[in-house]
């Protein structure tokens, strides 16, 4: 899937190059490059899944998309795994915020583990509670995030989650911005429920 997107449209509404809504989806071994709002801008990108239950997100490429390489938000007993989204460009067009190669948002019972993120112009992998949704119970865990903005961009979390998120075991090195990057949070992680190792 290659060279989806849109002409002169707002920001958030770019051109995916799969974007689902479902439940017992696999979405395997595509390659999503060349996607996204055009001129270049932070909607759109590789693969969207939006309110996705039972979901397997494996053996993709995602590269060379303008916006998300992978987005996940308000999804439920979803997995990413062993996924590539390399040399996206995640920036918005004011520059005011970000998309990244994998971004995560909302939802429960999510695991992102053995994925590769390397040369994204944004966030390696971005986790985030955009709309106060209160998301918990995320594994991520094991990946490899290398040469980006930030390796992991953790923001926007209100309250405790109602069972922990786990960032744990992952390969940050070579960020220009720094390993992780945390902010606009009310707490403390752990005082939120946030584990990072």
């Amino acid at each position: 899937m290659h060279h989806n997107g849109n002409l002169n449209v707002d920001e958030m509404t770019g051109g995916y190059g799969i974007y689902v809504n479902g439940d017992g989806l696999v979405i395997e071994n595509n390659t999503v490059t060349h996607n996204g709002a055009l001129p270049s801008g932070g909607g759109g990108g590789g693969i969207e899944g939006y309110g996705m239950i039972n979901t397997l997100i494996r053996s993709n490429e995602c590269s060379f998309n303008f916006g998300n390489g992978i987005l996940i938000e308000d999804s439920v007993a979803t997995v990413a795994e062993y996924n590539t989204a390399n040399s996206n460009d995640c920036r918005a067009p004011d520059g005011t915020w970000f998309a990244a190669a994998l971004w995560l948002d909302g939802g429960h019972h999510v695991t992102v583990r053995r994925n590769r993120f390397d040369h994204n112009l944004g966030p390696g992998i971005e986790i985030s509670d955009e709309e106060s949704a209160a998301p918990y119970a995320y594994e991520v865990s094991s990946n490899n995030a290398n040469s980006n903005y930030w390796g992991i961009y953790l923001w926007g979390f209100t309250r405790p989650a109602a069972e922990p998120i786990n960032i744990t075991g992952n390969t940050l090195s070579d960020n220009s911005g720094g390993a992780m990057r945390i902010e606009d949070l009310a707490a403390s992680p752990e005082d939120l429920n946030i584990h990072i190792e």
